[in-house]
């Protein structure tokens, strides 16, 4: 952490600051920081900007005790050493030459990530002297410098990039598929919103719903599903929505893996209870064997919400006449 040396005598006494700082603080608790936290007094001289112009800017959107010394250009700043380091980062951005009438904003980025709409904004204004951006990413937050007009257009521009991210839920649900040559029957209990499902794969066999699971996610998220599904199944599905439209179909990118366990092949490996809860054991194990008896599919999946997609397979190491097939659901 780069220190800031004192090299002029302050005529601010540790009263004023304690009074400010009380003052500051009633009711407001930076984000990250707790009272017991010890903090430190620290001194940044300012180059280009006035101290007495980003002073309240800076309290507004730190929380922090920020007292503007005018004589010497300098910011007083009471903090514990992370919030240092991160008034340190706002400084820099903000302390850089300006137009006399320029003004500073920060303006608080809740939803989306501030590098890419800072990135947006700073596209249509390609001429500095306009409008000058700056992400700050661990604060979630966007420095704003130009004149008046660029900053408030700028400001409603946030506010409609910065929206919630589309998101959605989606089920997951495998069917093992036995053709034995004799009519086609519903093997075991059905769930009531898989019955439909199921009479549909009659047409192919009879099906027996092995497992199923769920998640949530938002759009342009990676998430993974792992666990045991059933007595001797486990699955792993992997799986990235590249669009989630609120109203729309949802798009994603599905991995998925289903692995059967034979209790009498279960060895050294898996044997340790100490290791871990017996189903991730399991996964773990059955996913590094050869997959000789493993269900896997990659692919892309358009999904409209309400509706089922039925996506299947036959793997190697079934028994003769059966598949494995995967449903997959995102309720409206």
């Amino acid at each position: 952490m780069v220190k800031t040396v004192l090299l002029t005598l302050l005529l601010i006494t540790p009263s004023a600051i304690a009074q400010q700082t009380r003052g500051q603080r009633a009711g407001r608790q930076p984000a990250g920081e707790s009272s017991s936290d010890s903090t430190t007094v620290r001194v940044y001289a300012l180059k280009y900007m006035r101290a007495g112009d980003i002073a309240e800017t800076l309290r507004n959107a730190t929380y922090l005790t920020v007292i503007a010394e005018e004589r010497t250009n300098s910011l007083i700043v009471q903090a514990n050493d992370d919030r240092h380091a991160m008034m340190q980062n706002l400084i820099g951005e903000l302390d850089k030459p300006t137009n006399a009438s320029d003004l500073v904003t920060i303006v608080p980025i809740r939803n989306r990530n501030p590098k890419d709409v800072a990135s947006r904004i700073q596209e249509l204004y390609r001429n500095p002297n306009d409008l000058m951006v700056s992400a700050d990413i661990p604060g979630h937050r966007m420095l704003l410098r130009g004149n008046q007009a660029a900053i408030e257009s700028a400001e409603r521009m946030v506010g409609e990039l910065d929206k919630p991210l589309p998101s959605a839920t989606v089920h997951f649900a495998f069917f093992q598929l036995n053709e034995t040559g004799a009519k086609p029957e519903l093997i075991g209990p059905i769930p009531p919103d898989l019955q439909d499902v199921a009479e549909e794969l009659l047409r192919f066999g009879s099906p027996r719903l092995i497992g199923r699971t769920m998640t949530a996610s938002v759009e342009n998220e990676e998430f993974q599903v792992a666990g045991q599904v059933a007595e001797q199944s486990m699955v792993e599905v992997n799986c990235r929505l590249t669009s989630a439209a609120e109203n729309g179909a949802v798009v994603m990118q599905i991995r998925a893996e289903l692995a059967l366990e034979k209790p009498e092949e279960e060895n050294e490996e898996v044997a340790d209870a100490a290791e871990a809860p017996r189903a991730q054991r399991m996964a773990r194990a059955q996913m590094r064997r050869g997959r000789s008896r493993d269900f896997s599919i990659a692919t892309t999946v358009l999904a409209p919400r309400g509706e089922y997609v039925i996506l299947g397979g036959a793997p190697h190491g079934f028994e003769p006449g059966q598949s494995v097939v995967l449903v997959v659901h995102v309720p409206k």
